[in-house]
């Protein structure tokens, strides 16, 4: 009896023991297919105006997706979409700051011009209506107008002289001679 207890402990140990694929084996390969990350973003744009909470958390969703299919572009594109939600729906500035940052280095890995000009007005205005670093957002801001320029977007950079103002605005610098 102790031989074929034995016998199966052996066989048990042997099976547990095969080669299992290491964590690293198992972060490549994705967890959502490109049509998931796709269907996400879908969604996320589905319920923008109708449930905010929901569509930040389709657009969190879609950026994990795209970010494991390696489409830095559109990962850029979701965070700064959720980060909007983050500032514009539920007041939460940091979040909104803190997302919008991502989705700015996602833009420029990408070199996705249009979108680094909006990462950097973005990021731009957060931290000015969010901190006392009015030159860091006055900085931003102002770099976002040579992205719009390379593509001749000049209501973009109307745009960002609108931020300018409402930064101005906020750090109640009203006189600018």
């Amino acid at each position: 009896m102790t031989r074929f207890f034995l016998f199966l402990l052996s066989v048990f140990m042997f099976v547990e023991c095969k080669k299992q694929p290491t964590s690293e084996e198992k972060i490549k390969e994705p967890i959502y297919s490109l049509q998931e990350a796709f269907n996400f973003q879908y969604e996320a744009m589905e319920y923008f105006n109708k449930d905010a909470r929901r569509s930040a958390t389709m657009f969190l969703k879609a950026a994990e997706a795209y970010k494991q299919n390696g489409m830095k572009k559109d990962v850029g594109i979701c965070l700064s979409n959720a980060a909007h939600l983050y500032e514009e729906q539920f007041a939460n500035i940091d979040s909104a700051l803190l997302l919008a940052q991502q989705g700015l280095e996602y833009s420029i890995a990408a070199n996705d011009t249009l979108n680094k000009g909006h990462g950097y007005r973005y990021t731009g205005f957060l931290i000015g209506i969010s901190s006392n670093n009015i030159d860091e957002a006055i900085s931003r801001i102002e770099k976002s107008k040579e992205f719009y320029s390379l593509r001749s977007f000049d209501d973009a950079i109307a745009v960002s002289d609108y931020d300018l103002a409402r930064v101005y605005y906020k750090q109640k610098q009203y006189d600018l001679s």
